[in-house]
């Protein structure tokens, strides 16, 4: 237990300590086209201080299969560092997870990309949010999970 403890703090004080992510987004519904705009805050995983880095932060946009759509790195002042992708504007929509750096440095964020009224049957703008934080439906899906019939 000593030990494990000792080796802690070396790796603490050498500063190979993962930050803690908090990511977020200007909303959770996008149509495509338009611009999502990202803020990551970066504090040290030990004093929580802004975390002052040389290194860029690189933010990760997934489809809902886990496959990368977009990748781009920010520069870090003072703890925060904010990037932008603009949602395609034609032949996609769907769930899209965004992140910083991987799934072990932030926890990521779910994010909705669709027209208006498209797939989202019953949904009102608040219960939408709320399904989309919560990443429990998808589109097209009713709450049991079952296929929706237009």
């Amino acid at each position: 237990m000593r030990a494990a403890l000792l080796l802690l703090a070396c790796l603490l004080a050498a500063g190979e300590a993962v930050p803690t992510v908090h990511l977020s987004s200007d909303r959770a519904w996008y149509r495509p086209g338009e611009t999502v705009c990202l803020r990551a805050l970066l504090l040290d995983a030990v004093s929580r201080a802004p975390v002052r880095s040389s290194l860029p932060a690189t933010f990760r946009i997934l489809d809902a299969q886990g496959r990368s759509l977009w990748i781009g790195i920010a520069e870090i002042i003072d703890g925060v560092a904010g990037a932008s992708w603009t949602a395609p504007a034609e032949g996609f929509s769907g769930s899209v997870l965004a992140m910083v750096g991987d799934a072990a440095v932030s926890e990521p964020r779910r994010l909705l990309v669709a027209r208006s009224g498209e797939g989202l049957g019953a949904y009102g703008p608040i219960a939408l949010v709320q399904a989309v934080e919560n990443g429990m439906h998808q589109i097209g899906e009713d709450d049991q999970g079952r296929q929706q019939r237009g």
